[in-house]
């Protein structure tokens, strides 16, 4: 949890002795840290060990040293009152890891209430399995609650139930992991299919004087968001993966490395939402003036009849469909049936099959338009076009972005391609240009083919060393991981 950057804050019942072997037993506490520890009988001298700790902690906040600390309950009343609370929180938020022993279940609730009031940009999660650990989950911006031996409160009081404190791991950095960037797509998404959608018919404003003229059918917008569009985006919602955290075992023992997307909001930024706003506004140009001035004076038939309004509204509205799902596909990292079913069944059969079942009412404005434009050479060369234009953009930037710009999780999944294929791994160093620890993306350059290897050497080569990733990372675009191999110590550095 401290790997992936989460400051861990134990508040416990347990005597100040206790509660230290406790830390200590589980790296919560090390001989490395400078621990800091308040157990003062009066409040005059746990005001004076503050102020003590206050100075040297200043002190080796610069010299760059870890610091952790240590509070007594009784302590803990004085430390949250006005007068002191302003030293204790700059202290406690400071420091790596932080322990509050013979607390009560009202302290334990007030620490919490008090980050959450100091620190408006922290989001704090609290996990406890008895009764006495209630107050805190419910103060907590998330709350916890294991099955234990204590009771049932903490499970039915929590937002989330697990049944062993080690499920935590795997419920933040995979689960909640995966949940920010699958909320985080869904909603920049929902923003472009709707600009993509909604854009032709305020194009189309300008040449209907402004007379309210719908540009599309009434019934194909209502069924855009209801069934054209809706499904795919929920599948993905629901099931995308952007690493596989079992493969080999390598990838989920350094999952903490890649948790600071949702730390560091780098998915739902406004950079993000404006990318995706102007590739919205660019595919709806495309969906609207290609066939507007490239389709609109062709014949459709032998008898020389053209377009027409609806008919040029019936081949904008199909690219919109097409692009729309179609660029989803792109987008998706975790691909299985259900995806499939959802883009090529559902959403673009559906249209397909609503086409041309609306098509046949007489009393409705596109009648017999889908079945007359649909039939016509020139709307397949058109809609063509109109892919190539809206898709081609996406590919190209994508492809740069993985191979001379990739983030750590693309680099992991190069990984899990070279287990999963059983290539070994090529021994030629390559400097990358920037660390892991900076959490930004590497320029890369590739000058190494894969080889063939055995698939025990592979898993014995692909240990990840905590100190090296520390360092920094070194990988290649691709299909190519960069490393630095060391052959006495039988690992690979990235």
């Amino acid at each position: 949890l401290q790997q992936a950057g989460i400051n861990v804050w134990m508040l416990t019942g347990d005597k100040l002795e206790t509660a230290v072997n406790i830390g200590t037993s589980c790296r919560l506490l090390n001989r490395s840290m400078t621990v800091f520890t308040v157990d003062g009988k009066t409040k005059e001298e746990t005001k004076a060990l503050i102020i003590k700790h206050k100075a040297v902690y200043e002190r080796k906040r610069d010299e760059g040293a870890v610091t952790a600390l240590v509070i007594d309950g009784s302590c803990l009343d004085w430390a949250l009152e006005t007068d002191l609370l302003d030293m204790f929180v700059n202290i406690s938020i400071g420091c790596k890891s932080v322990i509050c022993c013979r607390a009560s279940p009202l302290q334990k609730a007030t620490v919490v209430r008090v980050i959450k009031d100091r620190l408006k940009d922290t989001t704090t999660l609290s996990v406890g399995d008895g009764a006495n650990d209630v107050p805190m989950i419910k103060e907590a911006h998330i709350g916890i609650g294991i099955y234990g031996e204590e009771g049932m409160q903490a499970v039915q009081s929590s937002d989330y139930a697990i049944g062993q404190f080690r499920f935590l791991y795997r419920l933040l950095l995979v689960h909640g992991r995966w949940s920010y960037i699958r909320v985080s797509h869904l909603i920049l998404y929902f923003f472009y299919k709707n600009i993509c959608f909604t854009f032709p018919q305020f194009f189309f404003a300008f040449y209907c004087a402004y007379s309210g003229q719908t540009y599309f059918d009434d019934w194909y917008i209502t069924m855009y968001n209801l069934l054209f569009t809706s499904v795919p985006v929920v599948v993905r919602a629901c099931l995308e993966q952007d690493i596989n955290p079992e493969v080999g075992g390598v990838i989920e023992r350094d999952l903490p490395r890649l948790y600071y997307i949702g730390q560091n909001r780098t998915i739902f930024t406004y950079k993000n939402f404006l990318l995706w706003w102007a590739a919205g506004f660019g595919d709806s140009l495309v969906a609207f003036f290609v066939p507007f001035y490239l389709y609109a004076e062709v014949a459709i038939d032998s008898n020389g009849y053209q377009m027409g309004f609806w008919g040029i509204s019936c081949v904008t509205f199909t690219c919109v469909v097409f692009v729309v799902n179609l660029k989803i596909c792109l987008h998706t990292m975790y691909w299985t049936w259900i995806h499939s079913l959802g883009v090529f069944g559902v959403s673009i059969g559906i249209y397909i099959l609503f086409s041309f079942g609306y098509d046949i009412l007489e009393d409705v404005h596109v009648y017999r338009i889908a079945t007359t434009v649909w039939g016509n050479n020139n709307f397949w060369l058109i809609i063509a076009l109109q892919l190539i234009l809206c898709l081609v953009p996406d590919l190209a930037y994508r492809f740069y972005k993985q191979h001379y710009q990739p983030d750590p999780a693309t680099i992991y999944r190069e990984l899990a391609f070279l287990i999963r294929t059983k290539q070994a791994v090529p021994d030629i160093p390559v400097e990358a240009t920037r660390a892991i620890n900076k959490r930004e993306p590497m320029v890369l350059h590739s000058k190494s083919p894969m080889r063939r290897g055995d698939d025990n050497q592979l898993k014995s080569q692909v240990s990840l060393e905590v100190e090296d990733l520390d360092r920094g990372i070194e990988l290649t675009p691709a299909r190519t991981i960069m490393v630095q191999s060391s052959i006495a110590a039988n690992s690979i550095r990235f």
